[in-house]
């Protein structure tokens, strides 16, 4: 098993569109104007995390994934990483209270590429916050790219701003 302390964090600047990687025909899992939906997502190969293998994962509105393990509670809730019976394997790019915006917000996916290099990559267009709407709002997009080979999971963020029809700042 690897230690937490095998794992390296890089920090890597990207582009001015946050460097986030162009899907081709991606398969849409959550929709538009949804608030705690989930969907499993096959990832077309399989990808090892602390040794141990996963050939899907269930992602969450929430701006999170899951691959295996359950979740104690409200799935946009933070105060479940301070249980100790937390035991689900996950990844948090943006866990909060979101909502996927309201007519082209999304959570979607698509491999790429060809083995044994494949990656998939998990997309979220959502709103900042879970009381931002149509005319309020800071639009996220953000992705998370498995890596096959490698097992490098990258994060992934394109600027944060007002989608439409904003004026003043959103209220936090």
């Amino acid at each position: 098993m690897a230690a937490f302390a095998d794992y390296i964090l890089t920090r890597e600047l990207q582009s001015v569109d946050g460097g986030l990687l162009a899907l081709t025909s991606p398969t849409t899992v959550i929709s538009a104007g949804t608030d705690t939906g989930s969907a499993a997502v096959a990832l077309g190969f399989t990808f090892s995390y602390d040794d141990v293998d996963y050939t899907s994962c269930t992602v969450y509105s929430d701006g999170w994934l899951r691959f295996a393990g359950p979740w104690p509670a409200s799935q946009y809730e933070n105060n479940v990483f301070d249980n100790l019976s937390n035991t689900s394997v996950s990844l948090h790019p943006w866990h909060d209270d979101l909502i996927t915006q309201a007519s082209t917000g999304y959570v979607r996916h698509e491999t790429l590429g060809s083995a044994p290099n494949r990656y998939c990559v998990i997309e979220w267009r959502c709103y900042g916050k879970y009381n931002h709407n149509a005319s309020h709002n800071v639009l996220l997009t953000f992705q998370v790219v498995l890596r096959e080979t490698t097992g490098n999971i990258e994060f992934r963020y394109a600027p944060a701003g007002a989608d439409y029809g904003v004026t003043g700042s959103p209220s936090y």
